[in-house]
This record gives structure tokens, C-alpha cells and sequence, in this order.
């Protein structure tokens, strides 16, 4: 796009504007395959999806290239950007999914210098054109975009699909065939294999939400309570509008979101509505109802120290 834009200008007649809106409307169009890349790649495999990519860039480069006015080079610009998107995201994923650890870091290192070779390719492309009428050359240039694709498709119908997609699809035996291809040994296959089916496996499966255990250290910010005879049988709820799973229970009081209101209390029983002791970790804890009842025909109930808020 960078030597072509200069005869695009010249024998169509587009502004300034024009010109730079459509060279730098790829970035924005990418967005498009970029969302949709993962949801294709699930969908038709990995291998699948870049095949479609490079149709896609095919696509693309002919309707550049034959391209009339500013908004069919628009619409063609979508077109190749939507496969420059498929291709930049799904061909990372196919590589760390089927390269083995002794190469993979080679492998990932060798896509990101193959992009930059291919840009150079188009400076070439630019450079040996530029001598053409101005009607003709800017469109030989992006015609010539549409060869690479054509051997890029036909070289992903050579590679096997990922592993961890055949996985995903239940067809374990043709993973253990890839992974015995692409691993240094049978042992790393069938370790590769396991570890990907227990991947898949956590994946697929809903995350299951332990109960708050109340016997630890609870915050409490509203009014709560217990909602069974121990966290083990029936977990914990509050009042508030926080999860059942967090641990945020066994409160009775309002505690004004402070600190200080951070306690240890019984999720089998909720706590006495009155009687507080000081103990010896300088925390004010609630005493049972019994010592509560005690304290108070002896002596009255403590009060908490200047500066601090019993909850």
C-alpha cells in the first residue's frame, strides 16, 4: 500500500484525506477478525480458518487491484484486512499447539521474521512496478499480493491439524498420530497427548464454586447470618448483595464498613445479639450468651477504648 498509494491518487483522483483513511483503515477492519478469529479457529480447526485467510488475502488483493473507485477499495480493503487478521492470529495459536518444546520457540521466533520478510517482498514488488503507466502499475502491484496466498493455502493442506482441536472434537486417535509426527519421542506424544486432554477437559467442565468455610475471618460489611449448621453441609449467605461463596458471613450488626469489624464467629450458631469481651489479641470478639448473661448480673459490659468501633 505504501508505494502504491501514490499512483491510486494520481489516476484516481482521491484527496489527502482519502488516501490516508484507507491506508490506515486496516488497523480499525482487523478488529473485525480479530474478535471472530478464536470463534473460527473452534469451528473449523486451525487449519481450516487459515486456509480461509488466505482466501480471504486473495480475495482482498484482486479486488484492489481492480478496484474503480474510493469505495470499492474500501470494501477491498476490508476484505484483505479480515484475512490479515485470521492469519496473524490463528497461524500463532496452530504454532504453539502442534510444535513440540524443542522447537517451539524457534518455530514462534521464525513467524514473526517471516511477516517481515513478506513486507520487504512488497517494497520489492513496489520498486520493480513503479516503472509502469500510473493507471497500471499500482494495480500489477496489489495483483501480485494475490500469488503468496495461493501457495500459503496450498501448503496448509499439507500440515495436520492441531492436536488440541482434534481433542476438542473427540478424535483422540488422530491427536496421538499428530503429536507421534510433530514429538521428539513416543513418551513426550503421549505426555503431550495427556496434558492436552486434561486441559480440554478443565476447560469444558463449569467451575464448581466452594462454600465459604465461617469459621475463618469474615469481613462484614451488611447484616448477615448463617445459612446452615456447618460450612461443610450448606456453606454460608449474607444479607448483602456479595456471593454465598466469599466470606463474608456470621455478622449481626451493622459495622459501617470499618476495619476494626473483622471477626471469628461459629457458622453452627450465629452470635449472641449482646455481650463483647476483650481478649488477649487486642480484638474485640463476642463472647457466648451464657458468659454474656454472667458479666452482666456481675458487672456491666465493657466498653470499647477511645477510637475503636465494636461491632
Amino acid at each position: 500500500m505504501s508505494g502504491a498509494q501514490l499512483f491510486i491518487r494520481e489516476d484516481l483522483g482521491l484527496t489527502g484525506v482519502q488516501v490516508e483513511v484507507l491506508t490506515g483503515s486496516m488497523n480499525l477492519f482487523m478488529l473485525v477478525s480479530f474478535l471472530a478469529a478464536g470463534w473460527a479457529a473452534d469451528l473449523m480447526g486451525r487449519r481450516g480458518t487459515l486456509v480461509l485467510a488466505n482466501a480471504f488475502l486473495m480475495a482482498g488483493a484482486l479486488a484492489m487491484s481492480a478496484g474503480a473507485s474510493y469505495a470499492a477499495l474500501m470494501a477491498a480493503r476490508f476484505v484483505t484486512s479480515v484475512g490479515v487478521g485470521f492469519a496473524r492470529v490463528v497461524a500463532a495459536v496452530y504454532n504453539a499447539e502442534i510444535s513440540p518444546a524443542s522447537t517451539r520457540g524457534v518455530l514462534s521466533s521464525l513467524l514473526d521474521m517471516f511477516v517481515n520478510v513478506g513486507i520487504l517482498l512488497s517494497y520489492v514488488s513496489n520498486f520493480a512496478f513503479a516503472g509502469l503507466p500510473a493507471h497500471l502499475g499500482w494495480r500489477v502491484m496489489f495483483a501480485a499480493g494475490a500469488l503468496p496466498p495461493v501457495f500459503l493455502a496450498a501448503g496448509v493442506l499439507a500440515i495436520p491439524e492441531s492436536p488440541r482441536w482434534l481433542v476438542m472434537r473427540g478424535r483422540h486417535g488422530e491427536a496421538r498420530a499428530v503429536l507421534a509426527r510433530t514429538s521428539d519421542t513416543a513418551a513426550e506424544a503421549d505426555l503431550r497427548l495427556e496434558e492436552i486432554m486434561q486441559a480440554v477437559s478443565a476447560s469444558q467442565q463449569p467451575a464448581a464454586v466452594a462454600p465459604a468455610a465461617c469459621g475463618r475471618r469474615c469481613s462484614c460489611g451488611r447484616r448477615g447470618a448463617c445459612a446452615g449448621s456447618s460450612s461443610a453441609s450448606s456453606g454460608c449467605s449474607s444479607s448483602s448483595r456479595r456471593p454465598a461463596s466469599t466470606p463474608s458471613c456470621c455478622t449481626a450488626r451493622w459495622c459501617s464498613g470499618r476495619p476494626a469489624c473483622r471477626r471469628t464467629a461459629p457458622c453452627s450458631a450465629p452470635p449472641s445479639p449482646s455481650g463483647w469481651s476483650r481478649r488477649a489479641s487486642s480484638s474485640w470478639r463476642r463472647s457466648s450468651p451464657t458468659a454474656s448473661a454472667g458479666a452482666r448480673s456481675s458487672s456491666p459490659a465493657p466498653r470499647a477504648p477511645p477510637g475503636r468501633w465494636p461491632p
